[in-house]
């Protein structure tokens, strides 16, 4: 992606953020400054030499994910980053090779009181993988295992959005690599015990590669779509405080970097300031020139140069 298009999609993320905002400053929401100057500021490179690929060098983020939709676009993009690299490490061990990929999906009943149905959820969960680990410890294995027995490592994440006649339903979003292929009736039936009120759960294989089942998985918390901004930030009163993306077995001490350092990036670049201004103008974008070294930029990068005010208009937007 180059300079003008991060830009843009920048720039289209905020207009469709602005009722949220306006729905926080008018409730004197003590983020709302942090969270409409989201992005308001960035340092951005070029590379010449890589088809003008942009990265992000600094920036003031508000890291505010359940609600800043910015934010959630990159907390997913770095949190499947991390997995993928952590699962093909996985499969490619011997003792690991033949272990199956999968999505799951756990749902509770859907209510009226949000944080009540996430708590449920949440805890019922735990339950869940409660009695799995607590029958891998046993000595004496009487009985048939859990099915969640099966599940050799994953990672799992919230997701809280208004259902059917306007309840609300919390679930839960599972990718799970498998010893043995999970019984469905019986995972069913075990969930069902655990919550009492829901047996509704998913299984699927993981179709499209692993990248695809992990950015399902690993999506926003909240949907920005799909929301009203007076339930968005319902969502985020229901589980502040909460951990919403967590590993499981294997998977566990994944470490999630920041995005945008590549070190196969290298040679000439070009290196932008974007402000976001809150005026007729919007987005400003000004440059500034730096290379490598004292040498002399290649011609690529001498063109580019010549270009500079070209880009300039390019980058001008209202928003």
């Amino acid at each position: 992606m180059n300079t003008t298009e991060l830009i843009k999609d920048l720039a289209r993320v905020k207009r469709k953020q602005a009722p949220l905002w306006e729905e926080m400053r008018r409730r004197n929401h003590k983020h709302s400054i942090k969270v409409r100057g989201c992005g308001s500021y960035l340092e951005l490179r070029e590379w010449l030499e890589h088809d003008g690929q942009c990265t992000v060098q600094t920036a003031n983020f508000c890291k505010k994910s359940v609600i800043c939709n910015l934010c959630a676009i990159r907390r997913s993009a770095k949190l499947c980053k991390a997995y993928e690299a952590k699962i093909l490490e996985v499969l490619s061990d011997p003792h690991h090779v033949n272990l199956k990929p999968v999505m799951i999906t756990l749902t509770v009943k859907n209510e009226d009181d949000c944080r009540e149905r996430f708590l449920h959820l949440k805890h019922s969960f735990r339950k869940l993988t409660r009695k799995a680990s607590d029958y891998k410890r046993r000595k004496n294995k009487e009985g048939a295992p859990p099915e969640f027995c099966k599940v050799s490592g994953g990672v799992y994440s919230y997701e809280v959005k208004r259902g059917r006649g306007g309840k609300w339903h919390p679930h839960l979003h599972i990718f799970a690599l498998l010893e043995n292929w999970i019984d469905c009736e019986a995972l069913s039936q075990e969930w069902e015990e655990v919550t009492g009120d829901s047996k509704i759960i998913d299984v699927r294989e993981c179709q499209g590669g692993i990248l695809k089942g992990l950015i399902e998985v690993l999506k926003y918390t909240t949907k920005f779509s799909e929301m009203s901004p007076a339930d968005i930030l319902t969502v985020e009163e229901t589980v502040q405080g909460a951990t919403l993306v967590n590993p499981l077995g294997i998977l566990r001490g994944v470490q999630v970097e920041e995005l945008d350092h590549d070190e196969q990036l290298d040679g000439d670049f070009i290196d932008y300031i974007a402000l976001f201004m809150y005026q007729k103008n919007g987005y400003r974008l000004k440059l500034k020139r730096e290379l490598h070294d004292d040498d002399e930029p290649s011609a690529e990068g001498a063109r580019r140069i010549e270009e500079e005010r070209e880009i300039l208009k390019k980058a001008r937007m209202c928003v």
